[in-house]
């Protein structure tokens, strides 16, 4: 039996059984942030906490490279640059990618089932926090090939 069977999001409460015990054993206290790092073929994500409700995440993306172009069913995130600069490319109503650059002190909101991809154009370093549902990810092109959901190799060094 699940200590998480008061969730009704069946999506949370996997997410929640799969990263919550490896999160919180990269804290070293109740009080700290994790350091559970999930290695990226354009950088890393340091999974700083999550909980029933939001997923916090520090992301670094190396100059050059970008994310998956990819959206979210239920996954709803938000993103706030603190060093560097991105562009990112966000589906519009007529389904066509329009191009937005980010620099330090800004950020971008991503809503749901709307196709979106970040492009580092520098080295940049970006604070997320989204709804809980860490393995939404429908992925349409992914420059190392990845399938769609949770990746096991990024978790491994963990």
């Amino acid at each position: 039996m699940s200590k998480y069977n008061h969730i009704k999001d069946h999506f949370i409460k996997k997410a929640l059984e799969d990263y919550k015990g490896p999160i919180n054993a990269k804290k070293d206290h109740e009080l700290s942030l994790s350091t559970y790092r999930v290695e990226k073929p354009w950088g890393h994500e340091l999974w700083l906490e999550l909980n029933e409700f939001y997923a916090y995440k520090l992301i670094h993306m190396k100059a050059g490279n970008r994310s998956s172009l990819q959206w979210h069913d239920r996954k709803i995130e938000a993103n706030y640059v603190i060093e560097g600069e991105a562009e990112v490319l966000l589906e519009n109503e007529n389904g066509e990618l329009i191009s937005h650059t980010f620099c330090a002190g800004s950020g971008w909101v991503v809503p749901v089932r709307r196709k979106h991809r970040v492009i580092a154009k520098t080295d940049y370093t970006a604070l997320e926090v989204s709804t809980p549902h860490l393995d939404d990810v429908i992925r349409f092109q992914d420059d190392a090939n990845r399938v769609s959901g949770k990746i096991n190799e990024e978790h491994s060094k963990n």
